[in-house]
C-alpha cells in the first residue's frame, strides 16, 4: 500500500515537471489544445504582454472590464496595420487588409476592421462608446475569427480602448 502511495505521488511530481506554459498566456479553460494548424477548434487565449511592435497610438481589447483591468488582452493593434491575438495559445501576427476607419481618426467611430495571415481572416466590429480621455476612447465590438482552411469560425465580445 506504502509503494502505491509512492508512486502515486512521485507519478503527480514528475507530471507536473514536465509541463510547458508559455507566462505571456492565461488559459481559459483546463483543456488540453493541440497546434493551430491541427486543430479541431479555435480558443482565443489572453496575453499580459504587448508585443514591442504595438507602440504609440494602438487598440487593446479583452473580454471583460475586469479581465481590461487586470491587462489580461485577447487583441492589440497598432496604428501601424499589424495586429496580435493569440489562438489555442500560440501568439499570431496578423496585417491590416481593410478598414472602415474614417479617415485621420482613430477610436472614435463605428467601424469594421479586417486583418489576415496565412492561416486566418481577422473581422473586428468596432463600436465606439465614449471618450475616457484625452485621444482615448471606450469600444466594443466583436472579434470574428475564421480559419482559411477546415472552416472553423469562433465570435468573441469584447471591451477595451483605443488611443495614442
Amino acid at each position: 500500500m506504502k509503494f502505491r502511495l509512492n508512486f502515486i505521488a512521485l507519478s503527480i511530481i514528475l507530471l507536473a515537471s514536465c509541463e510547458t506554459k508559455n507566462k505571456n498566456v492565461v488559459k481559459h479553460n483546463d483543456s488540453n489544445t493541440t497546434p493551430v494548424e491541427n486543430s479541431k477548434h479555435l480558443l482565443l487565449n489572453t496575453f499580459k504582454n504587448i508585443p514591442k511592435e504595438i507602440d504609440g497610438c494602438s487598440c487593446l481589447f479583452s473580454e471583460t472590464d475586469q479581465k481590461f483591468k487586470k491587462r489580461e488582452y485577447l487583441f492589440a493593434a497598432g496604428f501601424d496595420s499589424t495586429a496580435y491575438i493569440v489562438i489555442n495559445e500560440k501568439l499570431s501576427k496578423f496585417k491590416l487588409i481593410t478598414s472602415g476607419r474614417e479617415p485621420n481618426t482613430f477610436g472614435d467611430h463605428d467601424h469594421v476592421d479586417i486583418y489576415q495571415n496565412d492561416q486566418f481572416k481577422l473581422t473586428v466590429d468596432i463600436k465606439y462608446k465614449k471618450s475616457s480621455g484625452d485621444e482615448v476612447w471606450l469600444n466594443e465590438g466583436i472579434i470574428i475569427l475564421e480559419s482559411k482552411v477546415g472552416k472553423l469560425k469562433t465570435t468573441t465580445k469584447f471591451v477595451g480602448e483605443c488611443g495614442c
